[in-house]
């Protein structure tokens, strides 16, 4: 009788494609019980794509964090502990103290925070939605005026269908209400899953700044070993590329968002216009949009003041207007650079067609993408470029 000999190639093809078989069949096997039990795969199928995406969220989101507090953690690493922590026998220490540093202010922040700005701007909401009403009425009282003054807005068809826009938008405003109401209830219960999950994001962005050189010389040796060194370059000189163009935009909207939450804040302040804090946050959040989103709270921001009074509706729209030239003049240029490398109306319509596929989310992160690729087409012709200008030398 012939022994079979394991250690043969043809052995160890015909193991592989049993035990390949035998797992393949498994899993037919447990898609059909799935099908038997439920009787619609989607429905299993979506439940389980939830449920991943509930566990996955908190760890995505740690990395996000990491990621946009590693300017900071670097900064610390080299310009502060580097002076007196130097050689490699002390960069876990260096990193540690950095990242420890840099949660000790984020903290602080917060705490901050929550102690001195978010009491008033809950206030100017509260205040807000309790005039609303008030406003909504003194809005018809100018499309009333201004009807009786113009003839093709006296006609009764047109003043029904003003009458009925504005009724149709304070019965809107009255169901946001509640649903702000009822989403605030089902926050406060879902309380303890978010403490939990803002628990596991922060740990876990701690955990990537403190291993996340390790983890990306991993990867890179990971990469190597599939693809080759060749391979390997190419697609770590893309991840810089990507990181980079990523990287700054991300942060350098946010930074500018920020400052622009704060000098709109202190302006309306010094200026004494009503709901400062929260005209201050609608410009911040749509300051992230670019050139759409400034037009947008500016706009949003007078539309309500108007109502109140139409002077401090002037003010606020000049003060916003001088806001806005420094974001672009001065802040702009300081934060992004020229890391983009794309023209306004590309900008504009990246903007747009991001908005229209995948809504905000397109909007705020259709830019970077756009950049990205940009910049390869541009890497593209001018090594295509190039190879035609060698090509037209060699020739005589």
């Amino acid at each position: 009788m012939m022994k079979l000999d394991w250690r043969s190639p043809y052995a160890k093809r015909v193991l592989l494609t049993a035990v390949v078989a035998t797992v393949s069949i498994a899993c037919l096997l447990l898609v059909f019980r799935m099908l038997e039990d439920s009787g619609n795969i989607l429905i299993q199928l979506s439940k389980f794509g939830a449920l991943v995406g509930n566990v996955l969220t908190p760890f995505l989101l740690a990395m996000l964090l990491g990621y946009m507090l590693l300017p900071i953690v670097r900064f610390f690493e080299r310009r502060l502990f580097g002076l007196f922590l130097r050689g490699e026998r002390w960069t876990g220490l260096r990193r540690g103290l950095s990242v420890l540093l840099t949660y000790l202010l984020l903290v602080l922040g917060l705490i901050w925070l929550l102690g001195s700005l978010w009491p008033v701007l809950w206030a100017n909401v509260q205040e807000f939605w309790t005039n609303a009403p008030h406003y909504i009425d003194t809005a018809q009282e100018y499309l009333s005026e201004f009807s009786k003054n113009n003839p093709l807005l006296n006609q009764p068809s047109v003043s029904k269908a003003i009458q009925s826009a504005l009724d149709s938008l304070e019965l809107e405003i009255s169901v946001l209400a509640s649903e702000v109401l009822q989403r605030t209830v089902d926050l406060i219960k879902q309380l303890t899953n978010s403490v939990t999950n803002a628990f596991i994001t922060l740990v876990g962005s701690i955990y990537c700044l403190l291993d996340g050189p390790r983890m990306l010389r991993s990867l890179q040796r990971l990469t190597q070993a599939l693809f080759g060194q060749r391979r390997c370059d190419r697609l770590v000189d893309l991840s810089r590329l990507f990181e980079r163009i990523f990287g700054v935009y991300v942060r350098s909207r946010l930074l500018e968002s920020t400052v622009v939450f704060a000098l709109v804040y202190i302006s309306f302040l010094f200026f004494r216009i009503p709901y400062s804090a929260l005209f201050a946050l609608v410009n911040g959040i749509t300051n992230l949009v670019p050139y759409f989103g400034p037009i947008v709270g500016c706009v949003l921001t007078m539309a309500v003041l108007v109502l109140i009074d139409p002077m401090q509706a002037l003010y606020a729209g000049v003060l916003i207007t001088i806001v806005q030239q420094i974001d672009g003049y001065i802040l702009g240029p300081k934060f992004m650079g020229e890391n983009l490398h794309l023209r306004p109306l590309y900008v504009m319509l990246s903007v747009t067609a991001g908005g229209a596929f995948f809504g905000v989310p397109g909007m705020l992160l259709t830019v970077p993408f756009v950049a990205f690729f940009g910049a390869l087409l541009s890497r593209f012709i001018q090594r295509r470029l190039s190879n035609v200008a060698a090509t037209g030398v060699k020739q005589p």
